[in-house]
C-alpha cells in the first residue's frame, strides 16, 4: 500500500472554522480530491506499466451498511470500505489525534488522504515515534465539536501495523441525526 496527503489551504480552513465564508473551503476540499484522484491514478498506472497489481482506492464517501438498518437514517457507526487515514497511519504520514483524525507534523489535520493497494513488496516507512506526536492530547476538539461527538474522557484504543493509538471513545451517530433532526 502506497499511501499520501495533500494539504488543504490553511486559510480557507481558518475562514471556514472561524464561521467567515464556507465557499471557499469547499471548493479547495474538491480541488484537493481531484489531486488525489490524479495523483492516486497516475501513481496507480505507472506501478501497472512496471508490472505490479494496483488500484487506486476510492476517496471515503461510501460506508459499509449496518445489518438490520434498513437506510442510513438508521444507522449508528459509519464505517468505510477501506480506512485511509489508517493506511496513512501505518505508512508514517502522521499519527491519529484525540479526535480520531489522522495529524501531521507539519499541517495538523489539514490534510486529506489518499492510497493506492499494490502487489508489490514495499520497505514501510516508519511511523511517527511517540515523543514526535503531533496530538499534544488538549482535547479542544472534544470542546468544539458542535454535535458533541467527541467524547472528552472516555477512550478507546485503536492498533494499526504495530502502533497503539489512544483516542476519543465516540457518541453514537444517531446522537447527531437526532441533533439535526431538531435544527
Amino acid at each position: 500500500m502506497i499511501s499520501f496527503a495533500c494539504a488543504l489551504d490553511s486559510d480557507r480552513v481558518h475562514d471556514f472554522i472561524g464561521k467567515t465564508t464556507w465557499r471557499p473551503h469547499c471548493e479547495n476540499r474538491k480541488a484537493v480530491a481531484r489531486t488525489l484522484y490524479k495523483i492516486g491514478d497516475a501513481l496507480a498506472e505507472q506501478l501497472r506499466s512496471e508490472g505490479a497489481d494496483a488500484v487506486n482506492v476510492d476517496l471515503n464517501n461510501n460506508y459499509r451498511p449496518e445489518d438490520g438498518a434498513a437506510d442510513v437514517t438508521e444507522m449508528t457507526a459509519f464505517h468505510p470500505e477501506f480506512s485511509h487515514r489508517y493506511a496513512a497511519l501505518a505508512a508514517g504520514i502522521g499519527r491519529l489525534g484525540w479526535s480520531g483524525n489522522l495529524l501531521t507534523k507539519e499541517y495538523g489535520a489539514r490534510v486529506e488522504l489518499g492510497s493506492v493497494l499494490i502487489s508489490a513488496a514495499l520497505t514501510p516507512d516508519p511511523p511517527i515515534p511517540d515523543d514526535e506526536h503531533p496530538c499534544d492530547r488538549c482535547k479542544m476538539c472534544s470542546r468544539v465539536c458542535p454535535a458533541e461527538m467527541i467524547q472528552p474522557k472516555a477512550s478507546i484504543q485503536i492498533a494499526v501495523a504495530g502502533i497503539t493509538e489512544t483516542i476519543a471513545r465516540k457518541r453514537p451517530n444517531h446522537l447527531l441525526l437526532d441533533l439535526l433532526y431538531r435544527l
